[in-house]
């Protein structure tokens, strides 16, 4: 492994510790808002999986989505 590599991984987990949950929610919780008004479904359900799916597509961890939904 090269050593840009390793310095880009260091810094990104640092940058990951900085922010935290709550922020993380925050964002998370905002961008499903924004996109519940324009998401279309046949049920609540279906709504749900799709912003559910938004949001992994993100890369948002499922745990947390399925909280923000």
């Amino acid at each position: 492994m090269s050593s840009r590599i390793v310095i880009e991984q260091i810094a990104a987990e640092e940058a990951l510790r900085e922010v935290g949950d709550d922020e993380v929610r925050e964002r998370l919780v905002t961008l499903l808002m924004r996109r519940a008004k324009t998401v279309k479904g046949s049920s609540a359900a279906d709504i749900r999986a799709k912003l559910l799916r938004f949001a992994a597509s993100r890369g948002y961890d499922y745990s947390l989505a399925r909280a923000c939904v």
